[in-house]
């Protein structure tokens, strides 16, 4: 899309663009950020808001609270605890102190009086389609342990397309790329701790 971006300048205006600029937020800060991994010489400057750094394993465990909430019948402050396994290894960042549980610990309440949790479509799309393969699965049965073993399974998935993990920015940075990059404390969906280790993975 940027090299067809450029051409379209180029072939309108005459002249290539002086400087080329990315713009993303969640989804596109992960994009921002694969952008000046592997496509260095595309922008000179790259602004990687809130960066879903390690997608596979981040949407794997928005899926969090859907789980503790069908487990335990109804206990959304379980999910303020990282994510971890029947054996108590963590397996990613829970929330931090101070978010709220509108996105991912959502519950509705029936008819009959009685609440009932409701997945987050995104992760709850790519445990049907990318780990069950089966559109149509049942996630609400999904039990710790085997909430355990699906993450593990996120994690050796497809790991070129959907993880940005490479914190070498250098030849971004030898042709004069900038980068800014940030994430606000109290997100509740694309876990800030992620973003603040993206330069130790």
């Amino acid at each position: 899309m940027t090299v067809v971006g450029k051409a379209v300048t180029m072939s309108f205006f005459g002249k290539s663009p002086k400087y080329s600029y990315f713009n993303g937020c969640s989804n596109g800060g992960r994009e921002g950020l694969m952008e000046a991994q592997r496509y260095c010489d595309d922008y000179n400057g790259i602004l990687a808001d809130t960066p879903a750094v390690y997608w596979k394993i981040f949407i794997a465990e928005a899926q969090w609270s859907f789980v503790v909430l069908n487990n335990e019948g109804y206990n959304p402050f379980q999910y303020l605890e990282d994510p971890v396994t029947t054996t108590g290894n963590n397996l990613w960042f829970g929330i931090l102190p101070g978010a709220n549980f509108s996105t991912v610990a959502i519950t509705t309440t029936n008819p009959n009086g009685t609440n009932s949790a409701v997945a987050f479509e995104i992760s709850d799309s790519w445990y049907r389609s990318f780990l069950f393969k089966e559109v149509n699965y049942n996630t609400a049965n999904i039990t710790y342990a085997e909430f355990g073993r699906l993450s593990t399974k996120a994690i050796k998935s497809s790991t070129r397309l959907w993880a940005q993990l490479n914190p070498d920015l250098s030849a971004f940075k030898a042709r004069g790329g900038k980068m800014i990059s940030w994430h606000g404390l109290a997100d509740n969906l694309v876990m800030p701790n992620g973003t603040m280790q993206y330069s130790t993975m």
